[in-house]
């Protein structure tokens, strides 16, 4: 080190006969090994700030940018007389996040509140735990399609882990008289027999979308 120190302290003094005999070479190969770093640096960063911008931007929206799919009501079928035939109706799913569920210990803190819940859901207390425990993905669907009432009671428990998924059930007024041609729809929503099916792509509707920002915190940024 106190050589190359000594070939640069005499370069810049005008002793350039001690540069040249004694560490010529070495100071010329540092001289080069320095500039094409810095060439090579410099390259690089206009590389990525040119050529792969889109590319990195891509990746940090990613990050950030949510998607929400909200969907749309299956077409309503009346007679003649305006007479509703089917119509979808607004219901939920009831679902146990079950990460959340451990996290916040409710089997703990809030077993009364879970039996209770296991009661208005017409299940036995002894099930719902088996499944809970048995379950090995993070989302438990508990029950589906439960009716107005029932959603309203889970959404005042205030419980995070326990919320409810919105969903439609189809619902025939008339079903009585006219089931065989009306039809049905699957568990999808898609008609299966009859009119249902008959006219599937016309009663089916397009999901609304709707993205937005979140930071780190999940905190909304953007609509």
């Amino acid at each position: 080190m106190s050589a190359i120190y000594d070939t640069i302290k005499n370069f810049f003094t005008g002793k350039k006969e001690v540069l040249y005999k004694v560490n010529g070479k070495k100071f010329l190969l540092v001289i080069a090994v320095i500039l094409v770093c810095f060439i090579a640096l410099i390259a690089r960063f206009y590389f990525v700030q040119i050529h792969l911008h889109d590319e990195y931007v891509s990746k940090g929206q990613t990050y950030l940018l949510r998607t929400n799919t909200e969907g749309m009501q299956r077409g309503i079928i009346v007679d003649r007389n305006d007479q509703i035939l089917a119509v979808s109706v607004p219901v939920g799913d009831v679902v146990i996040d079950l990460h959340d569920f451990k996290e916040d210990s409710v089997l703990d803190k809030h077993e009364d509140i879970l039996r209770d819940i296991a009661s208005v859901l017409q299940i036995e207390f002894d099930e719902l735990l088996n499944r809970i425990n048995n379950h090995r993905g993070r989302i438990l669907y508990v029950k589906k399609r439960v009716n107005a009432s029932i959603v309203n009671y889970i959404k005042s428990l205030g419980l995070r882990s326990v919320y409810i998924q919105p969903s439609l059930r189809r619902y025939y007024p008339t079903a009585e008289v006219n089931a065989h041609l009306i039809g049905r729809v699957n568990m999808e929503g898609d008609g299966v027999e009859g009119i249902e099916r008959q006219y599937n792509d016309f009663l089916l509707s397009i999901p609304k979308k709707s993205h937005y920002l979140k930071d780190l915190k999940t905190m909304l940024l953007n609509i």
